[in-house]
């Protein structure tokens, strides 16, 4: 068998599944789906690891006991309860999707976990390092004559003065313009 259950008294998701050695196995994470929110759910089960995915985040990873993964073709799957007998379900569910794949929790969020750029996002990839690469070479240009320019300001004195009337003063020194003193600024 394979379940996922979420217990709100517990707040925890519980998944139970049987192993390959045909042993019943519980895992449990906590974490608490009764918040009268609408939740995506994935459930991902490989050869070793279970994945726990809640609003497309990845909530738990964890390496498990090897689940029996042979589906007999009569088998019967049982949404909101764990067999005709039991039905303790209280909720609701929506767009359920159980599928037999690599990853396939990437059908429920597509861009969870790209690890691979599509060509499309190579190639706008690469012209941005391009764009880079001249803002870069345009900097650095810049930056060398600056530096050149600040190099040459070194050996350079630069007297302030002002010119009034043709005469010119230095600058802090001061001057009577008729009635008003004056100082070169």
């Amino acid at each position: 068998f394979l379940e996922l259950e979420s217990s709100g008294q517990r707040s925890e998701v519980r998944l139970h599944y049987r192993t390959k050695s045909h042993q019943d196995h519980t895992e449990v994470f906590p974490y608490s789906l009764t918040d009268d929110q609408w939740h995506k759910v994935s459930v991902a089960v490989s050869a070793s690891h279970v994945i726990l995915h809640v609003d497309c985040n990845r909530i738990y990873e964890r390496v498990v006991e090897a689940p029996f993964m042979d589906i007999p073709e009569d088998t019967s799957f049982w949404l909101g309860q764990r067999n005709a007998a039991h039905g303790f379900f209280k909720g609701v569910m929506q767009d359920v999707e159980i599928l037999v794949m690599p990853q396939g929790y990437i059908s429920q969020c597509p861009d969870l976990n790209r690890t691979c750029p599509t060509c499309n996002d190579f190639h706008g990839l690469v012209q941005k390092i391009m764009e880079l690469q001249d803002v870069l070479a345009k900097t650095s240009s810049k930056l060398s004559r600056a530096e050149e320019k600040m190099n040459g300001l070194d050996g350079c004195y630069c007297e302030r003065t002002c010119s009034v009337k043709g005469v010119v003063y230095r600058e802090d020194e001061g001057w009577t313009d008729g009635c008003r003193n004056c100082t070169c600024t």
